[in-house]
C-alpha cells in the first residue's frame, strides 16, 4: 500500500526530534523532492509470543530518488569490465588478474596466485613453495569444494526442463559423493603442482647423483 512521502517525512522528523536533532526546513523540502511520491506502507504483525493486546506496527518504506552522478556511471562500468575480464581470462594469455577466483585457478595449470602477492608460473616456483601450496589445497580441501559447489548448484536454472533436471541432478549427486580430498586432487591445477614437483624432485636427484 501507498503511502505519502509527507507522512514518512513526519515520522521521521518526530523520531529526529525524540533524539534532540530535528531536522530543518531546508532538510525536509530536500527529504520531500528526494522521495518524489516512492514511499510504501506495510502493516507489521506483532510476534506470535507476544500478548494479544500488542498492536500491529506501520512500517513506512522509503525509496530515494536522485539521479545517477557521473563518477557512480564510471564505476558501474569499471565492475562490469572487470568482471568481463575475470570471465575471458584464460591461462595462456598472461597472468590472471586481479579479482580471479579458486574456481578460475582450478581449471588451470600455469597459474597460482600467492596472497598479497604477484601471480606465478607453477614451473618457476622453487620446491618448497609449490609443496607448501599442495599442503595448503589439501588442508583447506573442504572449504573451497564447499565454496565450489555452492557457486555450481546455485548456477542452475531454477526450473529447467526434464531432460536437463536429471543431468542436474546427476551433477548434484556425484558432488555429493566426492570427497573434498579426491575433487582437490582432481583439479587441473593441483595436477600441474604435483607433476612440476615430481619434475624438480627427480632433476634434484639426478644433481646429487652426478
Amino acid at each position: 500500500m501507498d503511502s505519502s512521502p509527507r507522512e514518512f517525512a513526519h515520522y521521521l522528523q518526530a523520531s529526529m526530534t525524540e533524539q534532540g536533532a530535528p531536522l530543518s526546513d531546508a532538510q525536509m523540502a530536500a527529504l520531500d523532492i528526494a522521495l518524489d511520491g516512492k514511499v510504501t506502507r506495510k502493516r507489521v504483525a506483532p510476534h506470535v509470543l507476544q500478548d494479544d493486546s500488542v498492536p500491529w506496527k506501520i512500517k513506512l518504506i522509503a525509496t530515494l530518488v536522485r539521479d545517477e552522478t557521473a563518477e557512480e556511471a564510471a564505476e558501474i562500468t569499471r565492475r562490469a569490465e572487470k568482471r568481463l575480464e575475470i570471465m575471458l581470462w584464460k591461462a595462456k594469455d598472461g597472468p590472471p588478474p586481479e579479482g580471479v577466483g579458486f574456481d578460475e585457478l582450478a581449471t588451470q595449470g600455469t597459474w597460482w596466485v600467492p596472497k598479497g602477492s604477484p601471480p606465478v608460473k607453477i614451473a618457476d616456483m622453487n620446491i618448497e613453495h609449490r609443496r607448501n601450496v599442495i599442503a595448503y589445497l589439501q588442508r583447506y580441501a573442504e572449504k573451497l569444494k564447499f565454496a565450489h559447489d555452492f557457486n555450481l548448484v546455485h548456477s542452475f536454472p531454477s526450473d529447467p526442463p526434464d531432460g536437463v533436471a536429471d543431468a542436474l541432478d546427476g551433477i548434484q549427486a556425484e558432488l555429493e559423493t566426492t570427497t573434498p580430498i579426491d575433487w582437490i586432487n582432481s583439479t587441473t591445477l593441483m595436477k600441474a603442482l604435483r607433476k612440476a614437483d615430481r619434475k624438480a624432485s627427480k632433476e634434484a636427484r639426478k644433481a646429487l647423483a652426478r
